[in-house]
């Protein structure tokens, strides 16, 4: 009986410390040898909000109370984003010694947190004008996408998680390097406070996502 209670706690203590180790972010390519020239910022958007499903009743009480706040929680997002864009581009240019210039995201269609993941013509030919227009080496895009992973009972409390999707695109539109962030928070569905600390916990880790791709 010992036997199993050692073995099931070795188990959990696996489990647990393998989720607490897992890296906030992830940087999918070797680092670039070198990183010079101009590099275009596209304005960060937002994918739309993944609400629970199940458990019906818990879930509907959640997602009712985040719809109530919806508009709260879009302007302070929106504040943020600003914020986040400035951040990482200052983080960037010290880290590179590379200019940056912004432009808006040019394409008018639903933001999805994978749209650029893949280089398709569409997304070559437009990052291509891009460089073009402002003389530039790169593009940097990223793309975020809050979602409710798990409501508690009657919809209290709700485990969410922020990610962010980064491509750099190359002048000729091929994907350079792709990473990932993510950050969680339990809270309720009206608390826009929690919700928008999110950003402050992610631009750590997309800071050091930013050091990653390349080298000086």
């Amino acid at each position: 009986m010992k036997f199993k209670v050692a073995v099931f706690l070795l188990i959990l203590l696996v489990i647990f410390g393998s989720c607490a180790s897992e890296p906030p972010f992830r940087v999918d390519s070797v680092p670039l040898s070198s990183m010079q020239g101009k590099t275009v910022f596209l304005e960060i958007e937002m994918a739309e909000w993944i609400k629970v499903i199940f458990p019906l009743l818990d879930a509907a009480i959640y997602n009712g109370g985040l719809a109530g706040s919806a508009q709260e929680f879009k302007a302070q997002q929106d504040r943020k984003i600003i914020e986040l864009q400035e951040k990482l581009a200052f983080h960037y240019r010290g880290i590179y010694d590379i200019e940056v210039v912004y432009d808006k995201y040019p394409f008018n269609k639903d933001v999805e947190i994978n749209f650029f993941s893949t280089a398709s013509e569409d997304i070559k030919s437009t990052i291509i004008e891009i460089c073009a227009k402002h003389g530039a080496e790169y593009v940097f895009t990223l793309i975020g996408q809050p979602a409710t992973q798990n409501v508690s009972a009657f919809g209290i409390n709700g485990n969410n998680m922020l990610s962010f999707n980064m491509v750099l695109f190359d002048k000729a539109g091929n994907i350079v390097t792709k990473g990932s962030a993510r950050a969680f928070v339990t809270m309720g569905s009206g608390d826009v406070s929690k919700y928008i600390s999110l950003f402050d916990t992610i631009s750590v880790s997309l800071q050091s996502m930013i050091s990653s791709i390349g080298q000086r």
